[in-house]
């Protein structure tokens, strides 16, 4: 298990060019192996002209595939290993490229649904800011208009209460839009700046 995993990690460590460039090995090798059974072959039993009988034919295949066969067969073993290397590389690649897109894509929703609620609750404050005038405005006519004293005591009183009651309402509103003001500033950091990698561990 533990020469496996091992395997397994100087695989991981090989990067793509570096197996395209053992995979044009492999297929350099497996060639000059063909040409060197085949110059062996003419230079030791080779005819002066090439031979018209099927059975020296059939002994110049045997040498060859004799020859060669063994080592190509163990170059294609690799080769077939390297190829699936590669492939899960790729795949892995694809992997990360896709999770990597999705979180970019739910960050970015994410920072428009923040700026939509913005964008209303600013609205919203900027309404209670004008009813909250108007009624200040209102508030300090009553006070000064001629009337009887207990109508304009209880006049008073309404607009007074309607007034603080925007007020109180005005300032929740400003709470939370200062709050949301921050989300919106945080998610748009984290949609320009990508994910940093998590540190391996903590210091012992």
């Amino acid at each position: 298990m533990t020469e496996k995993r091992h395997l397994k990690e100087r695989l991981d460590q090989i990067s793509r060019p570096q197996l395209m460039n053992v995979l044009a090995w492999i297929v350099a090798i497996a060639v000059c192996i063909l040409i060197g059974a085949f110059w062996l072959y003419l230079t030791n039993f080779g005819p002066a002209k090439l031979s018209t009988d099927p059975a020296v034919w059939g002994q110049f295949g045997d040498f060859v595939g004799g020859a060669a066969n063994p080592v190509i067969g163990l170059l294609t073993l690799i080769a077939l290993v390297l190829t699936i290397v590669l492939q899960s590389k790729q795949l892995d690649l694809s992997t990360q490229e896709l999770s990597e897109t999705k979180a970019e894509l739910r960050r970015s929703t994410e920072a428009q649904e923040l700026a939509a609620r913005l964008n209303a609750l600013t609205a919203l404050f900027v309404e209670y800011r004008r009813l909250s005038e108007d009624k200040e405005a209102e508030f300090t006519r009553v006070l000064s208009a001629p009337t009887t004293l207990g109508a304009n005591v209880q006049l008073i009183e309404a607009v007074k209460r309607e007034r603080d009651g925007l007020l109180i309402r005005k300032q929740q509103i400003f709470d939370e839009l200062e709050k949301l003001s921050g989300l919106v500033r945080q998610a748009a950091q984290q949609s320009i700046q990508p994910d940093e990698p998590a540190s391996g561990g903590s210091a012992g």
